[in-house]
């Protein structure tokens, strides 16, 4: 019986390495060159992009924050957005800031709701899935002009996406049980 896991990083640096025409990789460590790096970024670009929309997989509804002893709250660089019920309120300077009030002093633990940037390992796998696509077929479209190939490539982009929106559907279904 064949074991299949969920995609590793390497492996999606490898797909986006195949849809340019590179050799592929046995590691992705420092130290690889240019061509990795560059799979590395369109990778990294392409989870930044998809996770930035807040799905059910990496939003947190109940987030609390604490104020240090200045009464600032310092945002995790691993959270891109907050939203506070009743105020509008913004990330500074990786801080959270009052825009009604114009000031970055809260009294008190403030319960928010957060959009959290996860590793890729941490991605499931509809998600894995669609952002190694999507950054193979940026990279194939930056780097191999071809529109049989760009065609082809776009296709499996929207086919990707398709299964993680009804990933993302069925998991938020089943969160309101």
């Amino acid at each position: 019986m064949i074991d299949i896991k969920a995609t590793t990083e390497l492996e999606a640096v490898n797909t986006i390495l195949d849809a340019v025409l590179e050799t592929q990789v046995n590691t992705i460590t420092a130290g690889n060159d240019a061509v990795v790096k560059s799979a590395i970024g369109y990778l990294n670009e392409a989870s930044r992009s998809l996770q930035q929309k807040g799905w059910v997989f990496n939003t947190i509804k109940e987030y609390k924050l604490t104020p240090d002893a200045s009464k600032f709250i310092h945002i995790p660089d691993s959270i891109s957005q907050v939203t506070l019920a009743g105020s509008s309120v913004s990330i500074r300077q990786r801080k959270l800031f009052n825009l009604t009030d114009n000031t970055f002093e809260f009294s008190g633990v403030q319960t928010v709701s957060v959009v959290q940037r996860l590793s890729f390992d941490d991605l499931p796998d509809a998600a894995r899935h669609y952002v190694t696509i999507k950054a193979a077929a940026r990279a194939q479209d930056d780097k191999i002009p071809d529109n049989l190939t760009y065609r082809i490539t776009q296709r499996n982009v929207a086919e990707a996406w398709s299964g993680f929106r009804t990933e993302d559907t069925r998991a938020s279904a089943s969160n309101f049980r």
